[in-house]
Parts: structure tokens; sequence; C-alpha cells
């Protein structure tokens, strides 16, 4: 084993969870050897499983972890999986090699569990294991584990799991195993290896004795899958040999007997310097026919010889695919003898793809460049989602086909993994097709030219019904007559209950119910009619039905039948207050699971109703999916409808409510509080929204919504703010020009105020205008000033007080006080939630304000002046710049 597991990685790579690392302390079985059965002990390196391959450094054969992952596939196929071994020993082990992100031939570095590592390591193993298991249609679980504990071996063995395990060192070097069993009997910590070499017996390690760096890959079903789980994917390989009618060259080309199929081709090189040749002077071509549509993997097979140093240093491969081209450089050089990947592309179905190898590729001196086999290894169906807009597209026959659900794309068996966004113009590569039915309102049916589901598919079609009669004719357009199998996926609308499904078959079948199977009847002989009845209980709400049949070598139908009609789909939520007089109802027909074309039209009942006062109306049997409902008075109706196809009901469906509201909510003025302080009305507690009328430039009256700060006494100017209707939620001080209007509200028939809201007006009645006159006033100075003394011989300087009458000039205010007769009202709020607000005015005038309710109906009440509240700013308030402010920066 080249490479050693290391602990440094915190993921799951199969299924995006945390790595398994030490468990929890537990207590270990005392005196017990468990050893599982059934593991197998024939498989390890041998004369008939050693092929020649690209990129071991080590020998052409499979491999320690490639056979220890074998060994578990395996076991597991021996215990309910039988597709994980089809009893091909070399065809799983390569392909195991193959899905292993591994060694040299990728230039490995990291041990980090990608596509770059310096070699095997847990997490890789991890990786391809679980994409191996997912081709073969089943969901497992598959983790690495760093760092384990003795006590995960014996939870794992315990279970029936057999483990991998990676050992920098062991009894066999640097290697894997299978462990198999433990033994803690006498107190001891052993676990038991198999370690899949020849003549190697199964060994004893004793726990913590060191192994070097020591990991485990876990590999268990998930809860509740089994064989018939997901559909196992189809081993499909299209192979274009140098000597197939699909395999074209031109140019002077040299026969070689040794290659895949035992002959091989090769060319010189051309050098494009010295006036040389400017294009391919040869060129291989493979054109092959492919089966169906899907991501393709392309390989090469190299057939030259290690010691041969006369091959092309760097040749260039067109892969010309659905999407375009794509050109592949690859040394034939330094390449092993082998497949040699080229990458994965998407092709469609039929020839229209190729690949084409050119000899111009600048080697100096000319070497040779071989062309041989080409393999085409079908890997995943081709889904495209527009990187725009989201829309999912399955490739079918070389057209796009839009899927309609989430729940379609799950009954495709289609994965999220396979999903390749991409822009609109590589979506428009693929011409328009219909889009693909779904199983919302009818039967999608896949159907496979095999007799296991095995994907590809050869056919998607949506059915109304399960009811068809073949007589020996293909079921559907590129269908086999015989030797195939389909499932039909349909989602159904049931009441919690007990449904007597039956199914009327030639062939074999299975019916599932919400992932549970309810029939199995697979392996019953063909040519046999049998009629199945099968009561499956439900809880009430949406159900996947899932039938599916297989014809091995005979005549095949199937009938599905005794089911009521599906519930209606009823795509309208409730409906809010409204004052309408009447409702529009509408739904969609769900169709019927078993319609076997009777000639009765499916009819359905509405009822409406209104639980308060007992009133009820229905629109009795119709075939119209639409319905006119007279609602006759304010309240709360209710509405449901139910499908009949004759024979029986579906159920009713969930009700839908329309709330009638034509009456006008009513809002009144509670009072007007005017001379407030900034503190009692600027509260966290009771934030309210603040208004004020200004005058613009062309002397309008307008409304302005103010900010927190600028309702402050000498806060921020009005010229540096933006006026908005945020709410005042800081707390201020001192005095404002300012009002608090308050108010409340009610409707019927709730009666209460809920889902109001509120415009209010003002009107200026009383305006104070201020001016301002010169004074003169006398006013007493007292200074100081200066008299001599003589005191003896000497003079002193002694202050006197002196008073000095002056006149002084100053501004006196003189405010005016005018009533205004037919002053306008101006809304100066409107659409408020709240029930009070704030009003900014003029200093000193006297304003009206009224207000009126709106409910969620649309109902608006009318403006009545006599329910109106007055109030006066108290004129010794500050007074702010009562103009425009100016635009700035938030």
């Amino acid at each position: 084993m080249s490479g050693i597991v290391t602990p440094a990685f915190a993921f799951n790579l199969a299924q995006g969870e945390a790595p398994l690392t030490a468990a929890e302390p537990q207590a270990l079985p005392e005196g017990r050897r468990i050893v599982l059965t059934d593991v197998p002990t024939d498989l390890y390196p041998q004369n008939k499983n050693i092929w020649q391959c690209t990129c071991d450094s080590d020998g052409c054969w499979p491999g320690c972890f490639t056979l220890a992952s074998a060994s578990v596939l395996r076991y597991w196929s021996q215990h309910g999986f039988p597709q994980l071994w089809d009893g091909n020993e070399n065809a799983t082990l390569q392909r195991l090699r193959d899905l292993f992100p591994n060694l040299f031939c990728y230039n490995n570095k990291d041990d980090d569990g990608q596509p770059s590592d310096s070699g095997y390591d847990a997490a890789d193993v991890a990786k391809g294991l679980d994409l191996f298991v997912q081709e073969r249609g089943y969901k497992f679980s598959v983790k690495p584990v760093f760092k384990p504990a003795f006590e995960q071996i014996v939870k794992e063995i315990d279970a029936g799991r057999p483990i991998i395990g990676a050992f920098g060192i062991s009894p066999w070097g640097s290697h894997a195993g299978t462990i198999i069993g433990y033994d803690t009997t006498g107190g001891k910590q052993v676990m038991i290896v198999r370690p899949n070499l020849l003549n190697r017996n199964d060994t004893e390690l004793t726990w913590g004795e060191g192994y070097g760096e020591f990991g485990l890959v876990t590999v268990s079903p998930r809860a509740g899958e089994s064989q018939e789980a997901i559909n196992p994917n189809l081993n499909l390989q299209v192979l274009v040999n140098d000597i197939d009618p699909s395999f074209s060259m031109v140019g002077n080309w040299t026969y070689y007997n040794l290659g895949h199929g035992g002959e091989s081709r090769y060319v010189m090189t051309t050098d494009p310097s010295n006036l040389g040749p400017r294009e391919d002077t040869a060129i291989a071509k493979w054109s092959p026919a492919l089966l169906a549509d899907g991501i393709w993997e392309v390989q090469a097979w190299m057939p030259r010889e290690d010691n041969d140093e006369s091959s092309a240093q760097i040749v260039t491969y067109r892969i010309n695919h659905a999407e375009g081209m794509n050109l592949i450089r690859r040394s034939q050089h330094t390449a092993k003898p082998g497949w040699m990947p080229l990458g994965a592309y998407p092709f469609v179905r039929g020839d229209k793809g190729n690949v084409q190898l050119g000899n111009l590729t600048g080697d100096v001196p000319p070497r040779n460049m071989w062309a041989d086999a080409m393999r085409f290894v079908w890997l995943a169906p081709l889904v495209v989602q527009n990187e725009e807009n989201g829309a999912q597209f399955l490739i079918v026959d070389g057209q796009r086909r839009q899927i309609p659900d989430q729940q379609t794309f799950d009954a495709l068996k289609l994965r999220p993994i396979d999903t390749r966004r991409v822009s609109q113009m590589v979506i428009d590569q693929y011409p328009a097709g219909e889009m693909l039915p779904s199983v919302m309102s009818q039967w999608v049916g896949v159907y496979y030219n095999n007799t296991q589901l095995s994907t590809p598919f050869a056919a998607v079609r949506g059915d109304n019904a399960m009811n068809f009669r073949w007589n020996g004719a293909a079921p559907a357009a590129g269908v086999d007559a015989r030797g195939f199998t389909a499932r039909w996926t349909r989602y159904m609308a049931l009441a919690e209950g007990e449904y007597p499904f039956r199914i009327e078959v030639v062939g074999g079948t299975r019916l599932w119910v919400d992932g549970q199977l309810a029939l199995n009847e697979w392996d019953a002989r063909d040519g046999i009619f049998t009629r199945h009845d099968v009561p499956v209980k439900v809880k009430g709400g949406i159900h996947r039905v899932e039938i599916e049949l297989v014809n091995r070598d005979g005549l095949s139908q199937i009938t599905l039948g005794n089911l009521p009609p599906n519930m209606p789909v009823v795509a309208s939520a409730d409906v809010g207050w409204t004052p309408a007089t009447t409702a529009t109802l509408q739904w969609q027909d769900a169709g019927d699971a078993d319609d076997r074309g009777n000639d009765n039209p499916r009819r359905f009942f509405a009822s409406v109703w209104n639980e308060a006062n007992g009133w009820r109306d229905t629109s009795g049997w119709i075939t119209d999916t639409t319905w006119v409902a007279t609602l006759p008075a304010d309240g709360k109706y209710l509405w449901s409808v139910v499908a009949s196809d004759g024979i029986a009901n579906s159920e009713a469906t969930p009700p839908r409510s329309i709330l009638v509201d034509r009456s006008a909510p009513w809002a009144q003025m509670v009072d007007a509080t005017s001379a407030i302080s900034a503190a009692t009305a600027l509260t966290a507690a009771s934030p309210i929204d603040a208004f004020r009328l200004i005058t613009d430039a062309n002397g309008n009256m307008v409304v302005q919504a103010v900010q927190p700060a600028e309702v402050a006494p000498g806060g921020v100017p009005v010229e540096q703010l933006q006026p908005r209707a945020d709410a005042i939620t800081s707390t201020q001080t001192g005095n404002l020009p300012a009002i608090i209007v308050r108010w409340f509200g009610k409707d019927a028939p709730a009666d209460s105020g809920d889902g109001l809201s509120y415009d209010v007006q003002v009107r200026e009645l009383v305006r104070a205008n201020t001016t301002y006159t010169l004074s003169v006033k006398s006013q007493d100075i007292v200074r100081i000033g200066y008299d001599l003394v003589i005191s003896g011989s000497e003079e002193i300087t002694v202050p006197v007080p002196i008073t000095e009458t002056v006149l002084i000039t100053g501004v006196e205010p003189v405010v005016n006080y005018e009533t205004l007769v037919s002053s306008e009202w101006i809304t100066f709020a409107a659409g408020l939630r709240v029930t009070e607000t704030l009003f900014l005015g003029n200093p000193g005038s006297t304003y009206e304000f009224r207000v009126r309710a709106t409910d969620a109906a649309g109902n608006q009440q009318q403006w009545h002046d006599g329910y109106s509240v007055q109030a006066a700013i108290d004129p010794k308030t500050v007074l702010f710049r009562n103009y425009l402010p100016s635009l700035m920066k938030p």
C-alpha cells in the first residue's frame, strides 16, 4: 500500500458529515470471541486478477485497499444487496481501482481525501467505495475513521459489519486488510484481521501495540435500505477498437501487432518549425454509437511497452461532445500500458460525438504517436440546471426536457451530485423538448431495457392511468418488447384510512407506498395472470406510490384499480379580509390513479359555510373546476371541495378561509396635549412619529417628517438633516413647540383595532405672528473712580464707586394673534399603525386635529369634524427655522 492513513481530516466524503473519531468509552464485552462468517477467503492477488494498468507504482495488481474493499462488498452482496457483486471479479476490482482517487497518475501529494493525494488513505477509499455503491444502486454510510478506539471495532463487529483497516506498520508491512472479528477473553483486546494475501492466515493483532498511522473505513447500509430501495446502475460501456467500423484514420499509419485486441496503430509526429507542416498530416477518429444520453468517461488504451522511449511527449485529444469541444493534453512518452483517462463529458445518444487525435505535436525529433482502442463508460444521466433561474432539465434523446418539480426529480432516481450548473448558452446547445410529466398530476413511467431497473433508462413517459395491455408489443418507443422493466411513480392525496390497492398483472410486480414495500411478487412466473388485493393503511396527507413491473420472457400487462379519485388540488391560499359580496372558488383536478377511461367524467362538489351562524351553500355536482359563491354577510367563511369518479368520492380538501368585512371602521380623537416637555414625549417606552407643517419655497404648506436629533433644543441645524418618518425614541430635555395627538379605533366584526391604519389631518385656527420693535431704556451703571488723598507727607489714591445713568437700545418681541376663518385641512400623517403622533407647529398657534381609519378589507371611514380636538402651543417654547433641509450624505 503506497501512502499512509492520516488523521488530519474533519469530514466524511461519503455523506458530508464529520468522520468518526474516538468512540465514547464503553464497557467491553467480557470473555467473547466474535468472528464474522461469510467474509470471502479467496480474494487475494493472483494471476487471474492481475491486469495492465496505467498508474501503479507497485506493480499491476489490484492493491490491498482494493481487495479489502471488494471483500466487504462481496460480504454485503450475500446479506441483501446482490448488485454489489455480479460475479465478475476482475471487472469489480478494476472499477474500484478506477474510482479510488489514488496514486501517481493524478500527481497526488496532499493526503486530504481529494484526487491529489500522494497515495491511498482512508478518505480516498471512503469516497471511491461510496461512489461504487451508488453506481450499483444502493445508499450506504461509508465513513473514514481517524484515530479509532477499540470500542468502535467491537461496535461494528457486534452489528455484523466487517471493517476495512489501514496499517502503517503490520506483519505484512504497510497494508490494508479486512477486520472480521475481535477477542476479549481473558481481558484481552485483540482484533482479528484477514490480510487478503495468498498463503497468509487470519491474524490476531493486540490493540495498542502500534501500527504506525492507523485508520478505518466503516461500511454499513443506511437504516431501512435494502436491495429494492433504489435501482442499480448498469455497467454500460462502448468500446471502439482501431479495427472497428467506428474507427477511421487518414495519413500514413503503421500497423503494430501489439495492443488492445492484439493490434494498434502509430504514426510519426510532425514539427511545425523550419517551414514544416502547419496542420495534422495524420488523424485518428473514434465515433462511438452511444446507447444513452449521459455523462460518459473517455479512456484511451496505451499499447506501448514500459521501456519504449520513442513515444510522443505531448499529444492532444479533441473530445467533441454535446456541448462543444475539449482539448485534452496527455503524454504518451511517460504513460504506462493500460487505460489512460481523458475525463468525463456530456454525450447524447447516437454517433454525434467523437474523439480525434492528430499528429501535429511539435516533438523534436519526431516520435511515434499511438492510436488504439477508445473506451466510453456511462457514469450518470445528463442533468443540467440553469445557473440563473435554477430550472432543471433532463436530456432525453438529445433534447432538453424540463423537470417540473423536485418530486419528479426524485422519482426519476436522479441525484443532486449528477446535476451540473451551466449557463443558458450551454443549455441552448440542446434543442427544446416537451416538459417532463409531473408525478403530482399523473403517473411518470420510466422504462428500462433490462430486467433489473438498471440505469440508464430507455424511455420516460407520462400516463394518466395504470391500465396497460401490450399483448407482446413494446411498451414504449425505444423499449424492447421482452426483457424490460418499468417503474411508475405518482403522488396521491389520501385521507387517513385503509385503501384497497388492486393490481392485476402478468409478470413480476412490486408496490411501494412512501418507501415501504407493500407487495413483493417480483419473482412471479412469466405469462401468468394474477390479481393482488393489497390493503394499505396511511395517515392523511400526500403519499408517494410506486409500482414496478418486470417482463423477462413473455407477454405483460398491468392494471391498477379499486381506488377513489385523488383529492382536488387547491392552489389558492386563504383569503384575507375582503369587502366582496362573492368569491370565486377554484381548484385543479388531480386525476384518478386507477382511471380506466370509463364514461363517467370526474365531477366536483364544493361547499362554503359560516361556522358562527350555521349558514351553508353548495355547488352541487359540477364538472367545472370553478364555482362563484355568494357571501351574504360579514364574517368568517370556510370552503372545501371533493371529487367523484362515479364510483367513489375523494377526501375533501382542507378548508380554506374567506374573511368578509363590508363595514367601515371607526376612529375618534381622544385628546391633544400641548406645552409638553421633550423628556415626557420622547421616551423609548412610547415611540411616536413626529411631523410638522412648513412653508416651502413656493409658499405652500407641506408636511415634513422629523428626525430625533432635530427636535433637541440647540441640536443639529435643520439644513444638515434629512427628513424621514422615523419613530422618535431618544430622550431629550427642554420644551418643544409640539402637540401630542391621541385617538382610538375599532372595527367590526372583530370590534377591535387590529389591522387598522390611520390618516390624521390638521388645520390652523389661530396663528401667532411675532414682530419686533426697538426700545430705549435708561439704566444705572456702577463704575469705579479714584480720589487723591493727602495723608501727612504722602499722596494716596483711593477707589470710589460712581453711579452713572446710561441709555440702552434693545429689541422687544410683539405677539399678534390672527383668527383664521377658513383654513384648509392638511393630511400630515397617513397610514399610521399607532394611535398617537407628535405634531410640531408654530409657538403660540392653535390647531385642530381629526382622524379617520381604514381596515384590512379596504373599508374607509369618512372624515367627521364633530369629533376633532384642539390645542394651542405654548408661545414660550423653542422656535425652529421653517425651511426645507439641504440634501447631504446620510
